[in-house]
């Protein structure tokens, strides 16, 4: 029985500070060097003043830069993903937009790839995205599982359907890739 007063009593201290820990508020700060940095509620820096530019925080996350590289951190200093892309999106459903060496894919909140690396990327609904790579376009769901064929050429969508050509055919496709009818 002692020894279950023991722990508990070490439990309910640990779980004290840790309370404490998490109370604490810190903010965003603008410094005298023009950079940001976080500090506590007693004005304690928490991270030095070293971020240029930094977006609003969704879902406790926000893109930020130092130098001319993106990363993502959290609204209590805690370094999500490092200073590595050339530009970025912020998190929406999970998924962020990430460019590198001319690349561009989607990861997500541990920075692994869930699609990409493509020489771009539109985003035609939530289910479904429009990707090319060396001149050519298809249809992938958000796993990165490729829909359809890949096109040589593609217009957008007008009243859901879109003019897509291969082989010097052209027909026209829904916007889940699927084909719907010939095209002119």
């Amino acid at each position: 029985m002692k020894a279950f007063k023991t722990i508990f009593f070490l439990f309910i201290m640990i779980s004290g500070l840790l309370f404490k820990v998490h109370a604490q508020e810190i903010r965003l700060q603008y410094g005298d060097n023009l950079k940001y940095g976080f500090v506590d509620n007693k004005g304690n820096i928490i991270m030095d003043y070293v971020i240029d530019d930094i977006s609003d925080f969704e879902d406790g996350i926000a893109k930020y830069r130092i130098g001319d590289k993106y990363g993502f951190i959290t609204k209590y200093a805690k370094i999500v993903i490092p200073c590595q892309y050339e530009n970025a999106t912020n998190f929406n459903d999970g998924m962020a937009k990430v460019y590198q060496k001319g690349k561009v894919a989607y990861i997500d909140k541990t920075n692994k790839v869930i699609f990409g690396w493509y020489d771009e990327i539109w985003n035609i609904s939530k289910r479904i995205a429009l990707v090319m790579n060396n001149n050519k376009y298809a249809f992938i769901n958000r796993r990165g599982k490729v829909l359809s064929e890949w096109y040589d050429y593609f217009e957008d969508f007008e009243k859901g359907l879109a003019l897509v050509g291969k082989d010097g055919k052209y027909f026209y496709v829904n916007e889940k890739g699927e084909f719907v009818k010939t095209g002119p």
